[in-house]
């Protein structure tokens, strides 16, 4: 047995063991990554968390993030994960600065750091073609019915490097009710039969023009207090649809979000906190 030095992180109450490899690697195959993370991502009997970052760097130096979900499925992106990535980055020294880069697996994202603990990140262009998330139609997947069991929901299916399913509720009774029916009916939307590579479900009230609340059911993760990249994807699905405006506050169980769009570029961009929580070893 090694002794692993860990870090522990949150975002927005999406909390996070992060490894960190920018100078020396820790573990050498994928497969070593994805156990770690299903044993220890456990609650009551393991370290506890919504997934494990590794924090490496690319063949220029830039910080690389790379994420494994619980069951040990590896996101391509995590938007609330990169802020804790950022923190520590930046924590280190291996970026400097208020405005730096990290790397993803799907390409390098801007960030712009705020005193004492905020950051945006350009999250970039959400994409609604099949292929792209995807989902097993010859047509972009907006307003559709899903049927699970007795439930008929309304929905639309949209990616920003994950893939997000969108379900506009009437109110906060319809959303209270879902909440008490999260674990039941999550699980079905995850794997509905059209998406291949399951999906990120999320239910959306909202509040008004510029405010919205949001609940969430992450694939690989089960229900989590925010999903950064799920946030975003939904303004940006509701602004399509002339919900809300291009710049909006996202209400989620574990704090608030700041979305907004960079009309110059057509992409989205997400401001949230990060915290350092504690550090510590264990034995694998």
């Amino acid at each position: 047995m090694r002794e692993i030095e860990f870090y522990k992180y949150e975002g927005t109450g999406n909390d996070f063991i992060l490894i960190d490899e920018f100078n020396e690697v820790v573990f050498k195959e994928i497969e070593e990554k994805r156990k770690f993370a299903i044993k220890y991502c456990k609650r009551s009997y393991g370290i506890g968390s919504d997934g494990v970052l590794f924090l490496m760097k690319n063949n220029k130096g830039i910080p690389l993030m790379n994420m494994y979900n619980p069951d040990g499925s590896g996101p391509d992106m995590c938007g609330n994960g990169i802020r804790c990535v950022a923190l520590h980055a930046l924590n280190k020294r291996y970026v400097k600065g208020d405005k730096f880069e990290i790397d993803t697996n799907v390409g390098i994202k801007e960030i712009s750091y705020f005193k004492p603990n905020y950051f945006e990140v350009d999250m970039g262009k959400v994409y609604y073609e099949p292929e792209k998330l995807p989902v097993i139609t010859d047509y972009p997947f907006i307003e559709k019915e899903i049927k699970v069991d007795s439930y008929t929901f309304t929905a639309t299916a949209a990616s920003i490097g994950n893939p997000h399913l969108i379900i506009q509720v009437n109110d906060e009774d319809e959303l209270t009710k879902i909440d008490s029916k999260l674990e039941f009916i999550g699980p079905k939307l995850e794997n509905y039969h059209l998406f291949p590579k399951r999906i990120n479900v999320h239910f959306a009230l909202v509040k008004s023009d510029n405010e919205i609340r949001l609940l969430t059911w992450e694939r690989g993760a089960g229900r989590t207090k925010a999903c950064g990249t799920g946030a975003t994807t939904c303004v940006a699905v509701l602004n399509k649809l002339g919900k809300v405006k291009d710049e909006c506050t996202v209400h989620v169980p574990g704090g608030t979000l700041f979305i907004r769009k960079n009309k110059k570029s057509d992409t989205w961009l997400m401001k949230g906190n990060a915290n350092y929580v504690f550090r510590g070893y264990v034995y694998v």
